[in-house]
């Protein structure tokens, strides 16, 4: 050794200073998501019990659970004790679980709902945050919880959010298995595909390659994809999932089933005019409008990302993978006769994801005047609703006044804080801290002003009916309900109502009537006293509904 030389030395120190790092990193994002979680679960499991069902929708899935219990029945699902062949029983199934754990409630009714929501929000947060970094996940975690549409069907007892979930959850698995090669995902995404059937049948199959197939035919590579992807072993994981209860039902129920859901309610329904039709630009409109004002940022990424090269970064596939999704899904219903408010909510993550990259891009490149225009525009059209909102509740029919004061109000405080955000926007060049506080608002409404203005509508559309119907079922009296859609009539009696839907059937059905409670609209009074004559006693007239008795006819 050389005279007065040193053997240099690795310390302790610098040998731990990575690992402190990472353990520091790994806490950073298991608190993060752990406030996008909480965050997800507040927003949609309050107030989950506040209301009764909304007719007819939640109906439609709430009461069959209840009467799968009752009857113990689990294959064939039943609506007012007859068989009723539409959707695959798991939004059911798991609706009647929760009976069974919590009892029969509104709340029980939406848990599930609000829990496939909640977990669609954080796995999103998890995706970003391992393709972008943690800031653009948060601003997408965020936007998805905000958006309007996504929300609102979050914290109802319907299939859409389920669906969204094992959908886009499933699309979600193929892109990152496919892109890290984790065999375990790619499996993982074949086990919620089938779920997916079994929430609302072949359409969950139908988008995910769907969109499979456009992402790798722009990509180029879609012949490696298919390699990867296995689909026929994907397929069987799918069939062993879903077949099983379809074959028994068609089996039990002598191929009606086969026509009434695999016929009708899909192809028809896609094909031909079976119900709901609108014309094609409604989606357009309840997916871009349901995802407002976050809709504003979306022109950015998808002008940045939707632009086919080679090679694509990482980063630049993420991105064109959710705005292949958002696309596909918005033109696969668009396509569709018939079409619903909420068919193209597994669209939604993805909009949050492109969201979000929008502000990334902008914020990369210090270009702030796109989402400042959407902080202005907000603002003026805030002002515009305070001042339009007594003419918009005019229109509207039956809408009770005080909506009015209700959106004023909500319009105002959104106003306000669009208007601050676009100053402090301006005068610190940043974006972030800005669109996070117009999202806490939006929670802030939902949970805490939200459940007044939805009581408006409840009080008379829901509350006063099922109230009469609570009071009738005290008695063994038969319930009758004339040409009133309340589905949620059985749920609230516990027991089977009788359904009238039109004069000629109640001028058929009068004569074997010998007394029952009955419950109809204040203008369908004249007819019924027509057709039932001094039987028909009025007890109680409170908004649009009567409720009435008819008697038993006096003996001679």
């Amino acid at each position: 050794m050389i005279a007065g030389s040193t053997k240099p030395t690795i310390t302790a120190p610098s040998l731990a200073e990575p690992k402190a790092a990472e353990r520091k990193h790994d806490w950073q994002n298991l608190l993060l998501f752990t406030l996008v979680f909480s965050l997800a679960c507040l927003t949609y499991f309050s107030w989950l019990d506040k209301f009764p069902l909304f007719n007819p929708d939640e109906a439609l899935y709430a009461e069959p659970a209840r009467e799968m219990n009752e009857l113990g029945e689990y294959v064939t699902t039943y609506l007012n004790y007859q068989v009723r062949y539409t959707k695959p029983p798991l939004c059911i199934w798991a609706m009647a679980m929760a009976y069974k754990a919590f009892g029969v409630t509104e709340w029980a009714a939406r848990i599930f709902s609000a829990a496939c929501g909640s977990i669609m929000v954080g796995a999103t947060y998890l995706l970003v945050q391992k393709y972008i970094n943690k800031k653009t996940a948060l601003l997408a975690s965020i936007f998805l919880i905000t958006a309007p549409l996504y929300l609102a069907s979050s914290k109802l007892a319907i299939t859409d959010i389920p669906l969204a979930l094992f959908v886009t959850g499933s699309l979600f698995s193929f892109f990152h298995s496919y892109e890290q090669k984790l065999q375990s995902y790619k499996w993982l995404a074949w086990c919620l595909l089938g779920l997916g059937v079994m929430t609302k049948g072949p359409v969950a199959v139908i988008l995910c390659v769907a969109v499979l197939f456009c992402y790798h035919l722009i990509n180029r590579d879609l012949w490696p994809a298919l390699k990867y992807y296995n689909p026929i072993a994907g397929a069987l994981v799918v069939g062993a999932i879903a077949l099983p209860w379809f074959c028994y039902e068609i089996y039990v129920t002598k191929g009606e089933y086969y026509h009434a859901f695999l016929v009708r309610e899909n192809l028809q329904r896609y094909t031909s005019v079976v119900d709901h039709k609108y014309p094609w630009w409604y989606h357009f409109a309840a997916m871009y409008g349901g995802f407002m004002p976050w809709t504003l940022l979306l022109p950015v990424a998808y002008f940045k990302y939707l632009r086919p090269g080679k090679p694509l970064s990482q980063k630049a596939r993420f991105g064109l993978f959710a705005g292949v999704l958002s696309l596909v899904i918005l033109l696969f219903f668009s396509s569709s006769v018939s079409k619903l408010l909420p068919y193209t909510l597994p669209a939604f993550p993805a909009n949050a994801i492109l969201a979000a990259l929008g502000v990334s891009y902008l914020l990369k490149k210090k270009i702030y005047w796109p989402v400042q225009l959407g902080f202005g525009t907000l603002s003026i059209a805030s002002v515009a609703a305070v001042f339009a909102a007594p003419y918009i509740v005019d229109r509207i029919r039956d809408c009770p006044l005080a909506l009015a004061y209700e959106i004023v109000g909500a319009a105002f405080l959104i106003g306000t804080v669009s208007f601050l955000c676009l100053v402090f926007s301006r005068l610190t060049k940043t974006l972030t801290p800005s669109l996070l506080a117009l999202g806490t608002l939006m929670i802030g409404c939902v949970v805490f002003a939200g459940p007044n203005a939805i009581g408006i509508f409840i009080k008379d559309w829901e509350e006063t009916p099922l109230s009469f119907v609570q009071y009738a079922a005290k008695s063994s009296e038969p319930i009758i309900i004339y040409q009133v859609r309340k589905p949620s009539a059985p749920f609230y009696a516990l027991r089977k109502v009788e359904v009238i839907q039109d004069l000629p059937a109640m001028e058929k059905a009068a004569p074997a009537i010998k007394s029952a409670y009955l419950i109809a609209r204040s203008d369908k009074e004249p007819e019924l006293k027509n057709v039932l004559g001094k039987r028909f006693k009025i007890r109680v007239k409170q908004g649009r509904y009567i409720f009435a008795q008819v008697e038993k006819t006096p003996e001679l």
